[in-house]
């Protein structure tokens, strides 16, 4: 099984975009914060900030809406004939390449008005910030890493109406899968630590051009697990795997988000006890 730390890794992919869909989870007060920490972290001059911000805002822009494209198109995954979820399944595809380009030309454009340390480290906020917002969501909603995980397991294969027979080829097939994006991640995760206060500017643009490769990897290894689910599942089972993959986490989201309320009802319950004495 893997570890909990690329467990993590998944669950926090795009977790804002996530979060965004939702009205009530304060998305201003979200993107306040991000813009706080970026602009801290990145400490950047009076003469940068104005041309970084219009190519942040563009860059946060077309970023997000690709995103929801992918998520609207797995909500109408139900209701697809085959032909359709074969189509769906190779358009996501399609999606998170155009993720990868939209990185790819935005790098080029932020080492224009900023550093190419100032790109890494705001490549580095942007992975700890929604690690961070996934971090919160988890521990508010009660579960732990294993129980997460064993939680996602069985909630996927209920999605996708697994079979016995089925299972057994499944999950092995997923674990040797996941083991690539692991080592993948892992190589980033090293990629970006390896920058240090001595490094020059042209080993910065090496790790940034290297992380968009393994970006790139992470793509070329969905495209080869799809062809190779569709060997051991129907369309539509892997369709609604992917489907699920975003179902669960709106799941976690929404009970993080149910057990804030009742927090902050009983807080207010016990505000208004002491009132009264």
């Amino acid at each position: 099984m893997r570890t909990w730390i690329h467990v993590l890794l998944l669950m926090i992919s795009n977790i804002t975009v996530v979060l965004a869909q939702d009205e009530d989870t304060g998305e201003d007060r979200v993107q306040s914060a991000k813009v706080a920490l970026i602009t801290r972290r990145l400490n950047l001059t009076t003469e940068q900030s104005s041309p970084f911000w219009a190519v942040y805002d563009e860059f946060d822009k077309e970023r997000k809406d690709n995103i929801r494209s992918l998520n609207k198109l797995k909500d109408r995954l139900p209701i697809a004939s085959d032909d359709e979820l074969k189509a769906a399944l190779k358009q996501m595809i399609e999606v998170r390449q155009k993720d990868v380009s939209i990185e790819r030309e935005y790098l080029n454009k932020f080492t224009k008005v900023i550093t190419s340390r100032q790109t890494a480290d705001l490549y580095k906020v942007e992975f700890e910030f929604q690690k961070a917002i996934w971090d919160r969501v988890v521990k508010g909603s009660g579960k732990n890493g294993e129980s997460l995980e064993s939680e996602r397991v069985a909630f996927l294969t209920n999605k996708m109406k697994l079979t016995a027979e089925q299972a057994k080829q499944f999950w092995p097939v997923y674990n040797e899968f996941e083991k690539e994006k692991e080592q993948s991640q892992q190589l980033a995760l090293q990629a970006r630590n390896s920058i240090k206060s001595g490094s020059s500017e042209e080993e910065i643009k090496n790790v940034l051009k290297q992380l968009i490769e393994l970006r790139q990897k992470e793509v070329d290894t969905m495209r080869r697990q799809v062809d190779k689910f569709l060997k051991i599942l129907s369309s539509r089972q892997v369709a609604m795997f992917y489907k699920g993959e975003i179902d669960f986490r709106r799941k976690i989201i929404r009970e993080w988000r149910e057990q804030r309320r009742e927090r902050i009802d009983n807080m207010g319950g016990r505000r208004q006890q002491f009132r009264d004495h």
